[in-house]
């Protein structure tokens, strides 16, 4: 007779190979060639690009930096 750990652990098995099927089949996020922000207009890396990137590094660096001081400020 099975225990009531072992089921639980046969369904939290399927559970996560559910999760982790439906993260592969998910669309992959596409980055933009180009920074987004009207005034920079940089291109950006392959490599962001693949990771969905949508700013510069500089203009990404700027954002956070502003994200951050709102957080901090809340203005």
């Amino acid at each position: 007779m099975v225990d009531e750990v072992d089921r639980l652990v046969a369904m939290e098995e399927r559970q996560l190979d559910n999760a982790l099927l439906y993260h592969a089949q998910r669309p992959q996020a596409s980055g933009r060639a180009f920074c987004a922000n009207e005034d920079c207009g940089e291109a950006i890396t392959a490599q962001r690009q693949a990771m969905g990137a949508q700013l510069c590094i500089a203009c990404a660096k700027a954002e956070e930096a502003r994200a951050a001081h709102f957080r901090v400020w809340r203005r």
